[in-house]
């Protein structure tokens, strides 16, 4: 059995390949000792026959990955490794990755299926789903129901900044002027995907792409890319745990642990 664990600074995803069948967790992240710990509980409540099963391999990624592993022993590895390595087994014939997290987002391209260039957004939240959750907040609306409008706007406003907060205050001021909502969000989702593709600096975008993390979650998100790209990007199952998954490939198996033992680490 792996253990796989992507330790973002928004939310935790757990991945536990068990007999080559995988089991996927995850939830926001409120301290890492004490998500790890509900995350393993949640995994062992639903599954009481794992607890005893032997966890020959443990990888870690996220921002929180050498934390994690201050009580976790397990291989590290970072997130742009983690999707390199996921993505190229899910779909060899890949030629770029985009994802789009809570708190950051990232652009990796590939050549002859070896990284030639990443570049990686933790300066700005101009490019990353908390600008999205934030805008959610302040129109009253689910995730769901911005991603409905978006896809039904016709006539997306122009929300030029590549800053969150004056982005929000310019999406706020089309609001007060009476602009349908619908053409708003879809602004603001225009205007994410360009601020995110603006971190490859004039390089060229090569398909296959394919499209991961929370971000991908929303069709919206996908239409955006595809009008600034001018071609298909592809989504892969369960996106929000490619990382998590990737971690679990570069994973060492040189462990002899239970996962009731790995649950009373994240305790002390």
């Amino acid at each position: 059995m792996i253990l796989a664990a992507d330790i973002g600074n928004g939310n935790i995803k757990l991945f536990l390949n068990s007999n080559h069948t995988p089991y996927r967790l995850y939830q926001p992240n409120l301290g890492i000792k004490r998500t790890l710990k509900e995350l393993i509980e949640k995994l062992i409540h639903n599954r009481p026959d794992l607890k005893d099963i032997t966890v020959k391999a443990i990888g870690l990624t996220g921002a929180g990955r050498h934390y994690a592993n201050s009580f976790l022993p397990g291989t590290v590895k970072t997130e742009i490794l983690c999707q390199y390595k996921a993505i190229l087994e899910l779909n060899p014939e890949a030629n770029s990755i985009l994802e789009i997290g809570k708190e950051d987002s990232k652009i990796i391209i590939l050549r002859d299926k070896i990284i030639d260039y990443f570049s990686l957004n933790t300066i700005c939240s101009g490019g990353v789903g908390n600008y999205i959750e934030n805008i959610c907040f302040r129109f009253n609306l689910t995730l769901e129901e911005f991603d409905s409008l978006a896809l039904q706007s016709e006539k997306p406003v122009n929300i030029g900044s590549k800053c969150a907060v004056f982005g929000l205050s310019s999406a706020l001021n089309y609001l007060q002027k009476g602009e349908d909502i619908k053409n708003i969000v879809a602004g603001v989702i225009k205007a994410v995907a360009r601020n995110c593709l603006s971190m490859v600096k004039g390089r060229q975008i090569p398909s296959p792409c394919i499209f991961t993390g929370g971000g991908a979650l929303l069709k919206s998100f996908k239409k955006a890319f595809e009008e600034e790209l001018g071609f298909e990007v592809i989504i892969p199952e369960n996106p929000i745990f490619t990382g998590a998954y990737g971690a679990s490939l570069y994973a060492k198996e040189d462990k002899t642990l239970s996962l009731g033992e790995i649950l009373s680490m994240c305790y002390t």
